[in-house]
């Protein structure tokens, strides 16, 4: 009988091992058929072994082959494992006679995805399936940051696979939901990455179970800015995603994106990224080519090959230097907006392939470092004779190759050492949780220092013993529930698999077991563990009484009341400002809210509006990006050190506080003053020119809904305006967004 991929329920007998391999069948190391062991009686001897309650063994009256092996039931609980180690051990179990283990066998690991037919050419191209019986990735693993047009936040394919955090919008400034995709280009990316493996949904990722954030830096028609760019990549290393991928290109030759690639490298991070459509030798005529042409080693280019024959498709760019490999990118199918899905083409349909590739890998063994990422990547191509001079490797991307290289990487399992006596108590190393009564619930254990699920494969009584004894409870009637009968917990890994207990050992960590990265189960078969319940036990004593909360690490300096002022934050022991750079009405919210003032209507004031700060003060916080929900300031993205200066202290009004109407700032009234040159010589005192630097030209600008305190750095000459920098003072719905952005042009590579 073949088992395929999913199938936990057949017996494998010896006899169809020879058959099963013909048709692509691997044994699995250490996992085998419970219950049952293969012993071999000796020619023209009688089996005595269930003659004798000594051995435990039922002889099912079925023959294995035709060397004299018989397939014995196991009638003391034991896993089969176990069973053979004592019956080798036992000085009474005949010597001419042979026990070993029904290990079992399964098919390579072909996902029951319903559009798996759709995606099996590329995939197959990589050897990916082969590769699932490696690793099917974690979700405790490496998060991956999608640079692109958003995710679809909702498709079915990719829900489960959505980092809680979400993701961010770099053209907006708003965090979470507002990276939801609106061109479908970004979630197709996703879909190649990390769709959803093994659910009977659509497509299959390389990866089925990492997590993926993403970042919009792309608008709906696929264009975005450089500045949008840079954001999202600052975003990302701050995220500690250590992969992005990147489908986009074009704008040329940008210092400002090559430098913030270099601070994410320089922070161990990997950036993969699209060759290019245009056909072009980017080596020749590298502007057709960036980012990917970029000459940072934390890099990975990525050229389009036909998923039938390897050859380089028509549209790729190429480049012996600059472009590092080929993947598959013609006709991939995958999701897109809606429920959809669809097939699309180009470098950048083949980067999330190896984007795939380098999350599985790092899952598998996250003591690498980005540099033998990648090094295991480019290593372990299968050369393509077409594609020897057209980049680094000559060849196309081979997952299998690359994860079994990966592995030889590992360091060496080492079996834990045992903890002081005065660290924990072994009740105090698991827990049954989400049951409805103390004593039953999903089994999660400390294990390897790691807290996490346990798989219900070859979970039996037993098992469930160990359980209730080590949580101190009767251990008689103690039932295993297999199927997540308690629910699942996807925000932990599976730590625990195959777990062989006899029934008599102290605690479940000392069972022989399979660890997080050689397992190879999903959340939906988290074991459960139901004890009788304990006699009743005294009633607990009442906590002491919580000490009084701290005060807030955050005061509000210098205003005309309590609920105004200029804002300074307690980092380190040491009091400093905040820069109003894209300070706005949801970083006053929170801190409003941290003060414990009212906040639904706080407002953001710029340009040292409550006065400045000390000149030996900090400025602790710049570029602050909150959502608006966050509970202290600290909490949200922001940039440190930081390259304001207090002329540019941030303040902020409570709602209800009392200030100086806005009709006291004294603003031109001129209804073009968003066409000209600001009026203004750096000090807000008369007219004059600013020299382009920070202390150069600025002037307070009105709008019908929102006042924005302008920085314009400018060429010479109406017009020249090169970036401009605004900070919201007026409330409103959004925080404060530049009135000019910089733009390079980028767009997508499909």
């Amino acid at each position: 009988m073949t088992a395929y991929a999913g199938s936990r329920c057949c017996h494998i007998m010896l006899l169809a091992f020879t058959l099963l391999l013909e048709d692509s069948i691997i044994a699995l190391a250490q996992r085998a058929k419970d219950g049952y062991v293969l012993v071999r009686v000796p020619e023209n001897s009688v089996n005595i072994l269930a003659e004798n309650s000594v051995f435990a063994l039922q002889d099912t009256g079925e023959s294995v082959g035709t060397q004299g092996w018989r397939k014995m039931k196991i009638t003391d609980r034991q896993s089969a494992v176990n069973k053979v180690n004592q019956l080798k051990r036992l000085n009474s179990f005949p010597s001419n006679y042979q026990v070993e283990v029904d290990w079992e066998v399964k098919a390579l690991a072909t996902p029951n995805d319903a559009l798996w037919s759709s995606i099996s050419g590329a995939m197959n191209r990589i050897s990916a399936p082969a590769a699932w019986d490696i690793t099917t990735g974690n979700a405790n693993g490496q998060t991956v940051c999608i640079i692109d047009t958003g995710i679809n936040l909702n498709h079915a394919d990719l829900r489960d696979n959505i980092h809680p955090t979400l993701g961010f919008n770099a053209i907006t400034g708003q965090a979470g939901s507002a990276v939801n995709d609106d061109n479908s280009h970004g979630s197709h990316c996703a879909g190649t990455i990390a769709g959803v493996g093994n659910n009977n949904v659509g497509v299959a990722g390389v990866s089925w179970r990492n997590k993926v954030l993403g970042c919009k830096f792309l608008t709906a028609d696929g264009s975005g800015s450089t500045s949008a760019a840079i954001q999202c990549v600052r975003w990302c290393r701050q995220q500690g995603a250590k992969i992005t991928s990147n489908s986009w290109g074009g704008g040329g030759y940008s210092q400002a994106l090559y430098d913030e690639i270099k601070a994410s490298q320089d922070a161990g991070h990997l950036f993969i990224a699209a060759a290019g459509n245009a056909n072009a030798n980017i080596d020749l005529n590298p502007d057709s080519g960036y980012p990917a042409a970029y000459d940072h080693a934390s890099i990975i280019a990525v050229g389009n090959s036909l998923p039938d024959t390897d050859a380089k498709s028509p549209s790729s760019s190429y480049g012996k230097s600059n472009v590092d490999l080929f993947a598959p990118g013609t006709n991939i199918y995958s999701t897109v907006l809606g429920s959809g899905y669809a097939l699309k083409s180009g470098t950048s349909m083949a980067t999330p392939h190896v984007t795939g590739a380098a999350a599985l890998i790092w899952s598998l063994v996250p003591s690498l470092t980005a540099a033998q990422v990648k090094s295991v990547i480019l290593n372990n191509t299968d050369a393509v004779s077409s594609l020897s001079t057209l980049c680094v490797t000559g060849g196309r991307l081979n997952l299998l190759k690359a994860l079994t290289a990966a592995r030889a990487l590992a360091p060496p399992q080492s079996a834990p050492p045992s903890p002081p006596s005065n660290v924990l108590p072994p009740s105090r190393t698991l827990r049954l949780a989400n049951g409805p009564k103390p004593w039953e619930g999903r089994l999660e254990v400390l294990y390897n220092g790691v807290w996490g699920t346990v798989c219900d494969d070859y979970f039996g009584f037993a098992n469930a013993q160990v359980v209730c004894r080590q949580l101190g409870l009767p251990t008689n009637n103690a039932q295993a529930w297999p199927w997540a009968k308690y629910g699942s917990n996807n925000s932990v890994p599976i730590v625990m698999d195959d777990v062989f207990c006899s029934g008599y050992e102290t605690k479940i960590q000392d069972c022989p077991a399979l660890n997080q990265y050689q397992q190879d189960c999903i959340h939906s078969e988290d074991v459960g563990v139901s004890c009788p319940p304990p006699p009743s036990p005294p009633s607990p004593s009442p906590p002491p009484p919580s000490p009084p909360p701290p005060p807030p690490a955050i005061r509000l300096m210098n205003g005309p009341n309590a609920t105004s002022g200029r804002v300074e934050v307690l980092k380190n022991g040491v009091w400093g400002t905040v820069c109003d750079d894209f300070f706005g009405s949801a970083d006053a919210m929170v801190v409003c809210r941290q003060l414990g003032l009212p906040w639904t209507q706080a407002t953001a004031l710029g340009w040292a509006y409550f006065g400045q700060g000390s000149s030996s003060m900090p400025i602790h916080v710049d570029d602050a990006m909150c959502a608006g929900s966050e509970a202290r300031l600290l909490d949200c993205p922001h940039s440190f050190p930081s390259d304001c200066f207090h002329s540019e202290d941030v303040g902020v009004v409570c709602s209800g506080s009392s200030v100086a109407s806005w009709s006291d700032i004294q603003i031109p009234d001129d209804s073009n003053q968003f066409n000209g040159k600001p009026n203004g010589n750096g000090n807000g005192n008369g007219n004059g020119n600013g020299n382009g630097s920070r202390g150069g030209r600025r002037a307070l600008t009105r709008s019908k809904t929102c006042l924005f305190a302008v920085e314009a750095l400018q060429h010479a000459g109406f017009g020249g305006v090169d970036y401009v920098k605004g900070a919201l003072v007026q409330p409103g719905p959004s925080r404060g967004q530049a009135s000019h952005m910089l733009h390079h042009g980028y767009h997508t590579w499909s």
